[in-house]
């Protein structure tokens, strides 16, 4: 089965952020790990692009040969963790951090944007970056040629 997903939206034009990065624009950052006030419990931090790569690097071998099924054969995981293991500085099992759910970005963008427009500050908002699972990559053209400059 193919499942695609196709978005519409319709909005006035000054609700769009365009990228439009300014020398001297602070940039934020907001962790994926911990406990938002609206999740029923910890997140582990890794999101949703990072699942298979995540499977695959921690879970034990053992699971490939006991759940042939749920695993291609060219891929079978290659980790040393069982699901119930607990890992030091991690306050979940190995298996609750891999099956935590992806953090929910719009949440705390609805909120932001909400803030802004009834401060009338929207305009400050200049981009926004979803980095889930890339890395830098993905978005090292935003402000490349003013961070080449000097501007941070």
């Amino acid at each position: 089965m193919i499942l695609d997903v196709d978005i519409f939206a319709r909005m006035h034009k000054r609700g769009v952020v365009n990228g439009n990065v300014h020398p001297g624009d602070k940039m934020f950052g907001f962790e994926s790990a911990g406990k938002a006030v609206w999740e029923m419990g910890e997140n582990s931090g890794h999101m949703s692009n990072g699942s298979t790569l995540t499977r695959h690097v921690l879970v034990h071998v053992d699971y490939g040969k006991k759940y042939p099924q749920i695993f291609r054969q060219e891929k079978l995981p290659q980790g040393r963790y069982h699901f119930d293991d607990s890992v030091q500085g991690l306050a979940m099992s190995v298996g609750d951090a891999i099956m935590s759910p992806t953090r929910q970005w719009a949440i705390v963008m609805k909120m932001l944007v909400d803030e802004l427009n009834k401060r009338n500050s929207f305009h400050l908002l200049h981009a926004v970056v979803m980095n889930a699972g890339g890395g830098l990559t993905k978005c090292l053209h935003v402000g490349r040629h003013y961070l080449s400059d000097g501007y941070s």
